[in-house]
């Protein structure tokens, strides 16, 4: 089966199109994002969330467009989203440490323990607040990771570093 009725197949719902696709594709991204990731298991499971979001988006394949070019973009993007989460877990944890919370009596000094390092060490993100390209500047990656933000960003961040310490809040 060739590329374009591969896509034709998948365009019009056919499971055996996907299947095909799958079996073809599935162990030579799994090999690539293992290379990447260190882990056959995550690995697996990120080229399974790319072979979904192929087969619920669908309707939106171009006909003219190479299949594995596009398997290739999805993987990347979802291999680099995992990174992404991964380096900003590992930075929240060593900042948590960091900031000692175990030691703060109540939820209010936790809070302004909190709110006070986000202030200290985040800054407002005067480069990218109007790009509406640049969608890193409203996440908690950019504040804590870029250490620049624009206020959704510390509001993620600081709603995300109360609710890891058990306190309820809502945004």
């Amino acid at each position: 089966m060739t590329e374009k009725e591969l896509i034709t197949g998948l365009r019009k719902g056919e499971m055996s199109a996907y299947e095909h696709a799958f079996h073809q594709y599935y162990p030579r991204f799994v090999y690539f994002v293992d290379y990447i990731v260190k882990d056959q298991h995550t690995a697996k499971d990120l080229v399974q969330n790319v072979f979904l979001k192929v087969w619920r988006f669908r309707d939106r394949l171009n006909e003219n467009l190479s299949l594995v070019n596009y398997l290739y973009v999805l993987t990347n993007r979802e291999e680099l989203n995992y990174l992404r989460t991964c380096k900003a877990s590992e930075a929240l944890e060593t900042v948590m440490e960091e900031l000692a919370l175990e030691d703060a009596g109540s939820d209010y000094e936790k809070i302004r323990t909190i709110y006070d390092y986000i202030c200290t060490h985040v800054t407002y993100d005067q480069i990218h607040k109007h790009s509406k390209y640049y969608h890193m500047k409203s996440t908690s990656y950019a504040a804590l990771i870029r250490q620049t933000a624009t206020c959704q960003g510390y509001c993620v961040l600081l709603y995300r570093m109360l609710r890891d310490n058990g306190i309820g809040c809502r945004i």
